[in-house]
């Protein structure tokens, strides 16, 4: 992550008597620094699209991710709104004042061979194609799947090995998506782990072992070897 990367941009500019400002860009790259903070080093590739029209602003296209370094900070002590919280301006906008800007975009997002995640316990490489769609007065949704690879998981004070670890998105809010994960410890003969599924703001997590046994026998294994 040591390469801040290259990034061309080119378009045209003109005034249309409906629209205004008119403004037809395209943005490439290869990997551009889009992110340096302690928590976050991230490189992007983008090929975008961009019209601006008025208020209206179109952005599609696709941005590469080749190389991450993601660590986030422990935010376990953070209460997060119930989904039935509704926030609103409650002064409503300013007399006068312009109307916002109207954003439309559909970005496919790659995530390269280097994406690296370390952070709440979880620790590996993250992978996958997701396709994110955004419009007005609407939340960002997602379509697609990431996966963690060579991933380890700490739980009940141990380090976990990720055997599967996926984040499937239907087209819902991209903060919701359905979870496929099993985590597992390797004692002798016995195989003791945890599979988590459900959605990530609801999920249901399952102690299991292969050879079956009871649930507390299961744990035992998992915790105390």
């Amino acid at each position: 992550l040591h390469s801040q990367g290259t990034l061309h941009i080119t378009g045209e500019l003109r005034f249309d008597t409906t629209h205004g400002l008119i403004i037809q860009a395209h943005a490439s790259g290869d990997r551009v620094q889009v992110m340096g903070t302690p928590e976050y080093h991230v490189q992007a590739s983008p090929d975008l699209q961009l019209t601006v029209k008025g208020r209206r602003i179109e952005v599609d296209g696709e941005v590469v991710i080749p190389e991450a370094n993601l660590r986030p900070r422990d935010l376990s002590g953070a209460v997060s709104p119930s989904d039935d919280v509704v926030i609103v301006n409650a002064e409503g906008a300013p007399a006068g004042s312009q109307p916002r800007w109207q954003i439309y975009s559909q970005i496919r997002l790659r995530l390269g061979d280097f994406v690296k995640f370390n952070g709440f316990g979880l620790k590996g490489l993250v992978t996958g194609d997701l396709t994110l769609t955004e419009a007005p007065q609407r939340p960002t949704t997602g379509r697609g799947e990431l996966g963690i690879k060579n991933g380890e998981y700490k739980a009940y004070g141990q380090k976990l090995t990720i055997a599967r670890g996926r984040l499937l998105f239907f087209g819902a809010g991209v903060d919701k998506p359905g979870l496929d994960v099993r985590a597992i410890r390797q004692v002798q003969q016995v195989t003791a782990g945890i599979q988590v599924s459900g959605s990530l703001k609801s999920p249901t997590v399952q102690i299991f072992s292969e050879p079956a046994m009871s649930q507390g026998d299961a744990l035992s294994y998992l915790i105390l070897g």
